[in-house]
């Protein structure tokens, strides 16, 4: 099975002031697997709307779905996939899904993004599009002794 609480809840702050609160909650749990859903939300309490700046600094959902290889008793892996969808706080939107595995010696994952957003102008003759297509990539390890993971990754 897996372990800790079925809810999570966290709230931060950064340097800037600026906040992020976010929810994790495990929606089925059978013992081999696990489905769970996640949001947040980016907010900047000080923002200057007369600066156009956004009381929304992001906002984004994702669903994942973890289950093991073989029997639960002995198994050495564990799969993991997941569907994402997120937005800034100019509202540039991208989807995202991945894969990955993780086993006692080491953990993996891979995806792929794709921003949803339609270019806009940004200044006379300027204009931007976020989030074209993106991939990217993780890999890590546990270190029991020092109770740590260590991961790198390129995007």
């Amino acid at each position: 099975g897996y372990v800790g609480g079925n809810t999570r809840i966290g709230i931060g702050v950064d340097t800037e002031l600026k906040g992020k609160a976010d929810v994790s909650h495990v929606i089925r749990d059978t013992g081999s697997s696990a489905t769970i859903g996640q949001g947040y939300v980016g907010f900047n309490p000080s923002a200057d709307k007369a600066l156009g700046e956004e009381s929304l600094t992001g906002a984004g959902a994702k669903l994942s779905h973890h289950w093991v290889s073989g029997d639960p008793n002995t198994a050495t892996s564990v799969n993991k996939v997941f569907g994402a969808y997120d937005q800034n706080e100019l509202k540039d939107k991208k989807a995202t899904v991945g894969y990955g595995q993780e086993s006692e010696a080491m953990f993996w994952s891979g995806h792929v993004s794709k921003g949803l957003s339609e270019v806009r102008t940004v200044a006379p003759g300027v204009n931007a599009k976020a989030y074209d297509l993106g991939v990217g990539g993780r890999v890590g390890t546990y270190l029991p002794n020092q109770q740590m993971r260590v991961q790198g990754g390129l995007d």
